[in-house]
């Protein structure tokens, strides 16, 4: 049983203002249903924005980018209880995040903050790249005859 993760009164605030724009807040589980149902998804990953400031950031440039994008993106919240998950599940090692699905699919991770101009940039690479599989944790695995653990 793994003890509750402490956060600051800063993460209900900025998921209650993001549920008021009408972005669902969903457990990883539930991430592929929604994108099957909505086609074109960017999930935001947050974590506490008192412990990552950048998290509050990201908030502001999600919504702007996607009015400027004028891509048809259906945006949602990740519950931030998930983040382990979300990190075997999607590759997602830093936050904040948006994570492009499409149709049920993983497409890719931005992580970090970046320029307006590389947003734009990115997130219309995004839209053109293919369904793919979502980037292990990275862990090494020895064939059989390595002679032990590399």
């Amino acid at each position: 049983m793994t003890a509750p993760v402490s956060v600051s009164a800063a993460l209900p605030a900025l998921l209650s203002r993001l549920s008021a724009r009408g972005w669902p807040l969903l457990s990883v589980d539930a991430l592929a249903d929604f994108a099957r149902q909505h086609g074109e998804v960017v999930a935001f990953c947050v974590d506490d924005p008192t412990k990552l400031p950048e998290v509050a950031d990201a908030a502001v440039i999600l919504p702007e980018l996607l009015k400027d994008s004028g891509l048809p993106l259906t945006p949602c919240v990740v519950d931030p209880a998930g983040n382990a998950e979300l990190q075997t599940r999607y590759g997602v090692m830093k936050y904040p995040a948006f994570l492009f699905l499409r149709d049920g699919g993983y497409v890719g991770v931005m992580a970090g903050l970046r320029s307006w101009g590389e947003y734009l940039h990115e997130v219309h690479e995004m839209r053109a790249r293919p369904v793919g599989r979502a980037p292990s944790i990275g862990i090494k695995v020895a064939g059989p005859n390595a002679g032990g653990c590399a």
